[in-house]
């Protein structure tokens, strides 16, 4: 079984975080996933340079999938 997930990524910035700048290449992607809900943000901070959770990566992987 082959699953194809796609998603309409905006090239748009809106967020005013004090620690992800406009013009970072992944920009975008944090904002496809504040406004889908799939990542937390603390106050105006994302704090890009931190690690992962296997926790919060399954967290991620099932509101995709649930919510295709």
């Amino acid at each position: 079984m082959i699953v194809l997930f796609v998603w309409e990524i905006s090239t748009l910035f809106s967020e005013e975080l004090f620690d992800v700048s406009g013009s970072e290449w992944y920009a975008k992607y944090i904002q496809y996933a504040i406004d889908n809900h799939l990542l937390e943000v603390s106050g105006n901070h994302f704090f890009p340079h931190k690690n992962i959770t296997r926790y919060e990566v399954v967290s991620i992987l099932k509101k995709l999938i649930h919510n295709t």
